[in-house]
C-alpha cells in the first residue's frame, strides 16, 4: 500500500493553448566552402557538417569540400570529425574556407540538446550534464545500453538482473529519472518505482549519443525528471550534395564461456534530398560465468533482437521530415534474485518489447522570434508478460501489461537577438494500459483468470506549456524557465473501486554562469520539479518484492522537490575538469508502508 500526507492539488479539468504563428521571410543563403587541416593546410575527407538545431547535414569530399544551399541568414554550422576538434561556424558570404585543430585527447568540449532543447555547448549551462559520446561507444562497445553508462560521472548503474539495468542519480532512480529516446518520453503510465529494465530494452548499436542532466529537468520535460534525464539520441543519416552514396557495415562481438554471441548490420544511402539508414541486431547472452572456481549464476541469459530505421526527407528548401522506426524484444529474461532467494522456481520476462515511431517535421524561418518550427507525433508502445510459478507450486502465472502512448509536441526556437535564445513549446501524451493475467495450473492444465497488475483500460493524459530563456552577457550567461503541466487519470476498477485524479504542477528555474577566467566557469542553478501520480502508484496489486504487496492506494498527491546546485567547470587545452555540489529537497514522497 502506498501513502501520502497531503491533500492532492486543486484539479485542472481544462487547459487549452493557442498559438498564432507569423512566419518571417525565407531569405535563402549559400555555402560552398573547403575544411582545412589548421596545421597543414591540407583538406579534411568526411567531416560532418550539420546546420545546429536541425538534421540539415551534409558531408565534406575527398578534396575537403562541401556544399549547402537555401539557408537562413542566422544559420550556424557544427563541424565535427574524429580527430579534431569540434568548430561552429556562423555562415557569411565569404566564408569559403574552415580549418579545423587536431585533438587527439578528446576533453569537454561536447553538444548537449538535452540541457536546453536546442544545442549548446556543455561548458555553456548552468546545469550538471554528462555526456558519453559516439567515441567511447565505439571503444567500449557496451553489450546493453545501461552498461554505456558504466564509469560515466555522475550516474550509477544497478542491475537487479543481466537483462536489465537502471540509472540512478543523485540517489534517485526509477519512475524519478526520466528516460527519452530522440526527444520522446519512454517513462509511461506503469514506470515503476525502484530500480527497473527498461533502459537495457534500447538497442545500443543505433546510439549516436547519450545525454544526461544531472538534476531535476522537470521544467524542459515535465513529470518523473525530479532527478534527472537520460536521453539516447540515434544515429541519423546525412544528405550529401555532389553524389549519392551507399555504404553500411557489419560488427559483432564474441565471449568466451557461451556468454554472449551478438552482431549488427546496417546499410546508410545518402543522397541530395533522401537519406535513410537502417539496421539489425541480433544477441544471445548465456547464463555469467564468473572468474576461477566462482562458478555460474543460473539462471541468468535470455536472447533480444532489435530493428531499427530512419529516412529524412527534404520538403523544400528548408525543411526535413524524418520517419522513425524502432523495435526491440528481450525473450525470456530471467531475475535470478528472485529464483535464488524470492521463492520462485521460474521468474522471467517473456517477452519484453518495446516499439517506437514518429514522425518529426522541422523547418528555418528568418523570423527572430520563431526561426526554428519542430513538430512531432509518435507512438511508443511498451509489451511486457511475466511469467512466474512459486517453489513447491504447480500453478504458472501470466500477466501482461502493454501501455500504447500517443504523443505530440510542438516547439519553436527563437534568437530574439545576439545574446538571447528561447525555446518554447506545448506538449501533450495519452497512455492507455491493457492490464491481463491467468493463472494455468499445470498438473491440471486448468485456466482460471484473474485481476492483471493494473485495471485494464486505466488510462493518464498529460498536457503541458513550457518556455525557457538563455542570455549570454558577455562574462555572464542567464537562463530561466517554466513549465505548466496538467495530468489526468483515470481508473475503472471493478474490484477496488473507480478513480480519477487531476493534479496540476508549476514548475521553474533560474542558473547563472561567470567566466572568471576564459577557460573557467562557476555556476549556480535553482529549481523545482514533480513526479505525477501514475497508474502503478494508484492501482497496482500483487507482489512486488518477496516480503512486498501492493494494493491500490487512492488520493494520491504529486511528489515535488526543491533543488539546488552550484560549482565551477574547467576545459582547458590540455585538462578538463568539473566539480558539483547539490541539495536536493523532496516532498510529499510516495513511499511503500
Amino acid at each position: 500500500m502506498k501513502w501520502n500526507e497531503t491533500m492532492k492539488w486543486n484539479s485542472v479539468k481544462k487547459a487549452s493553448v493557442i498559438f498564432l504563428l507569423i512566419p518571417g521571410s525565407m531569405l535563402a543563403q549559400s555555402i560552398r566552402a573547403t575544411v582545412v587541416n589548421g596545421q597543414s593546410g591540407m583538406p579534411v575527407a568526411d567531416v560532418y557538417v550539420r546546420v545546429l538545431n536541425s538534421s540539415l547535414a551534409t558531408i565534406t569530399d575527398q578534396d575537403g569540400k562541401f556544399e549547402m544551399d537555401s539557408l537562413p541568414s542566422h544559420a550556424k554550422l557544427l563541424l565535427t570529425a574524429v580527430g579534431y576538434q569540434s568548430v561552429e561556424q556562423t555562415i557569411t558570404g565569404t566564408t569559403s574556407r574552415i580549418e579545423m585543430v587536431t585533438s587527439p585527447i578528446y576533453l569537454n568540449n561536447n553538444i548537449t540538446v538535452t540541457a536546453k532543447r536546442f544545442e549548446t555547448n556543455q561548458n555553456d549551462i548552468s546545469e550538471g550534464v554528462t555526456i558519453v559520446n559516439s567515441q567511447e561507444l565505439q571503444q567500449t562497445i557496451p553489450r546493453s545500453t545501461p552498461e554505456a553508462l558504466i564509469g560515466s560521472a555522475g550516474v550509477w548503474v544497478q542491475k537487479t538482473n543481466h537483462g536489465g539495468g537502471s540509472p540512478v542519480i543523485r540517489g534517485l532512480v526509477g519512475n524519478q529519472i526520466l528516460l527519452m529516446v530522440d526527444g520522446i518520453r519512454m517513462n509511461n503510465a506503469t514506470y515503476r518505482y525502484g530500480p527497473n529494465q527498461y533502459l537495457a530494452t534500447i538497442d545500443p548499436g543505433l546510439i549516436e549519443r547519450i545525454e544526461l542532466i544531472r538534476g531535476n529537468g522537470s521544467v524542459l520535460y515535465g513529470s518523473d525528471a525530479i532527478g534527472g534525464v537520460v536521453q539516447v539520441i540515434s544515429r541519423t543519416p546525412h544528405f550529401r550534395s555532389d553524389e549519392n552514396n551507399f555504404h553500411g557495415r557489419i560488427t559483432g562481438k564474441w565471449m568466451s564461456g557461451a556468454m554472449e554471441k551478438s552482431g549488427r548490420a546496417e546499410g546508410q544511402w545518402n543522397g541530395e534530398r533522401i537519406a535513410a539508414l537502417a539496421g539489425f541486431s541480433i544477441r544471445d547472452f548465456g547464463n555469467i560465468v564468473g572468474g576461477g572456481s566462482l562458478g555460474t549464476l543460473d539462471p541468468t541469459g535470455y536472447n533480444e533482437f532489435a530493428g531499427d530505421g530512419k529516412i529524412l526527407f527534404k520538403t523544400g528548401t528548408t525543411g526535413v521530415l524524418t520517419a522513425a522506426w524502432q523495435h526491440h524484444q528481450q525473450n525470456n529474461v530471467p531475475r535470478y534474485d528472485q529464483v535464488e532467494q524470492g521463492g520462485y522456481s521460474l521468474y522471467a520476462f517473456d517477452p519484453q518489447i518495446r516499439q517506437l515511431g514518429y514522425l518529426r517535421w522541422e523547418t528555418f524561418t528568418d523570423n527572430n522570434l520563431i526561426n526554428t518550427i519542430r513538430l512531432t507525433a509518435g507512438l511508443n508502445r511498451s509489451a511486457e508478460r511475466l511469467r512466474s510459478m512459486k517453489a513447491a507450486s504447480s500453478d504458472l502465472k501470466y500477466q501482461e501489461d502493454i501501455v500504447n502512448t500517443f504523443n505530440g509536441t510542438a516547439e519553436f526556437h527563437s534568437s530574439l537577438n545576439d545574446s538571447w535564445q528561447a525555446q518554447s513549446g506545448v506538449e501533450w501524451f495519452y497512455d492507455i494500459v491493457d492490464s491481463k493475467a491467468k493463472v494455468i495450473n499445470t498438473a491440471t492444465q486448468a485456466e482460471t483468470g484473474v485481476r492483471g497488475s493494473y485495471a485494464d483500460q486505466a488510462s493518464s493524459r498529460s498536457i503541458a506549456l513550457f518556455s525557457t530563456h538563455t542570455f549570454d552577457l558577455r562574462k555572464f550567461n542567464l537562463s530561466a524557465g517554466a513549465r505548466f503541466n496538467a495530468v489526468s487519470l483515470s481508473v475503472n476498477d471493478p474490484t477496488f473501486g473507480n478513480q480519477k485524479i487531476q493534479p496540476y504542477a508549476v514548475v521553474g528555474n533560474l542558473g547563472v554562469g561567470y567566466a572568471v577566467l576564459p577557460h573557467v566557469r562557476i555556476f549556480m542553478n535553482s529549481s523545482t520539479g514533480f513526479r505525477a501520480p501514475n497508474v502503478d502508484d494508484v492501482s497496482k496489486f500483487g507482489t512486488v518484492e518477496s516480503t512486498v504487496f501492493e494494493i491500490p492506494s487512492a488520493d494520491l498527491s504529486p511528489e515535488r522537490s526543491r533543488s539546488f546546485e552550484g560549482g565551477f567547470k574547467v576545459n582547458a587545452k590540455s585538462f578538463s575538469a568539473a566539480l558539483t555540489a547539490y541539495r536536493t529537497r523532496l516532498i510529499d514522497l510516495i513511499e511503500r508502508i
